[in-house]
């Protein structure tokens, strides 16, 4: 181990272990900024790592309080204070500190100490549409350190839900979810009308008792690209029910993605819901799929009640040199973006026979093609959007002089 990389320290010299699979080895607290691995035999050998890995102790006592998230209107900018507390560690003529952007396109400004306080506090500025960035910051106390993250969320009063108007259709099965389950089936656009206070559909004649059993089904006529989701409930989630008693209505609300209306995803789920009118989520990058629903476990028989749904969208932005954003549907035909450890499971193929592949921000830092949302910018302000990393988002050749086609 080394600080500077020139000065070693030894502090693992073990032989005989050729038939190890998992080599692990308990070491005196040793601080180090580099470590190095040196295996060797004296006969020759083919080495392959799949994994090393290098634990800390915790020397600090130190203890940092910052916010779970902020939320913030489109360039909006605002004070962040987090707070350190030593908790009886000497501080530091070293002590230090950074607060930095890890994903997203918010950013910060320069961050002031208050010592005597026990603060740090830094401006934030929101990005100018939807979506989620990350903020890290780092105290370091003479070479121990504790860091800290939470969430900018940007938001945008002035956006329009992409449903306004849309029809849904109105699903009750007799049962708990199920692919075969019979329901009955009605449409309402009184879920997209912009009255958040009514019930969004005529009321039912019998009670939910059932998990999954009330859903509300929207189809794009192209593909839903959702950052932010926003359900309205009406008379504050309370309603007489099936005992003529007054009671709590939805007890869960799943939102759910389909690409064909059959196979189901959940990308959020609003649990354990008391008297609330208004559940909203944002996503940290966009959602897409052809259908959306709101699924509703009701609390036992309780009627269906909801008043509206709202989905908002980032907007198209339009860069200087009129480039105009088109759509992918088809044509991909390989995964060569890992999004995690292990490149091997995160991916389907390489981009040349060398085992190369690109990754993201959920890697490492260094080289990231992009954080988790998927978008680049350019330096001339175009906006390209990757495909999803959990699936094909690349299309790959190996032989010249062949053919293969992406569809619109």
């Amino acid at each position: 181990m080394s600080e500077d990389a020139e000065n070693w320290t030894l502090v693992v010299d073990e032989k005989g272990r050729a038939k190890d699979n998992i080599k692990s080895d308990n070491i005196t607290p040793t601080r180090a900024r580099y470590v190095k691995l040196n295996p060797y035999s004296d006969e020759g050998m083919t080495l392959r790592i799949w994994e090393f890995e290098v634990y800390g102790a915790n020397l600090s006592n130190m203890t940092l309080e910052a916010p779970k998230e902020l939320v913030l209107n489109a360039n909006e900018k605002k004070d962040v204070t987090v707070k350190y507390n030593l908790n009886g560690d000497s501080r530091s003529p070293e002590f230090k500190y950074t607060v930095k952007v890890v994903r997203g396109k918010a950013s910060v400004g320069q961050a002031q100490e208050n010592q005597a306080e026990g603060t740090i506090t830094f401006p934030v500025t929101a990005q100018n549409s939807f979506g989620t960035s990350q903020i890290k910051v780092v105290v370091d106390n003479g070479g121990t350190s504790k860091e800290c993250e939470f969430a900018v969320i940007t938001d945008d009063p002035n956006a329009e839900s992409v449903l306004k108007g849309m029809s849904a259709n109105l699903r009750k099965y007799a049962e708990a979810y199920g692919y075969n389950v019979p329901y009955t089936s009605k449409t309402t656009t009184q879920l997209t009308d912009g009255n958040v206070e009514e019930l969004g559909f005529e009321e039912y004649d019998d009670a939910c008792k059932n998990r999954q059993d009330f859903w509300a089904i929207f189809e794009s006529p192209t593909t839903f690209n959702i950052s932010k989701i926003k359900v309205s409930i009406p008379d504050n989630n309370m309603g007489e029910n099936d005992n003529e008693e007054q009671a709590l209505v939805n007890k869960d609300i799943d939102i759910m993605l389909s690409e064909n209306g059959v196979d189901w995803r959940t990308i959020h789920t609003f649990t354990d819901i008391k008297k609330e009118s208004s559940l909203v989520h944002y996503f940290a990058k966009p959602e897409k799929a052809k259908y959306l629903a709101v699924v509703s476990t009701l609390y036992p028989l309780s009627y269906p009640a909801l008043s509206e749904v709202e989905v908002f969208e980032p907007a198209v932005k339009k860069s200087q040199n009129g480039v105009v954003p088109v759509t992918v549907a088809e044509g991909w035909n390989a995964d060569i973006i890992a999004e995690a450890r292990t490149a091997e499971k995160h991916t389907t193929q390489t981009l040349d026979r060398q085992g190369w592949v690109l990754y993201t921000n959920g890697v490492q830092e260094q080289g990231a093609l992009c954080d988790e949302s998927g978008l680049i910018t350019t330096t001339a302000g175009n906006d390209y959007q990757l495909a999803d990393f959990s699936s094909n988002n690349a299309l790959v050749r190996w032989r010249s002089f062949s053919h293969s086609y992406l569809q619109r």
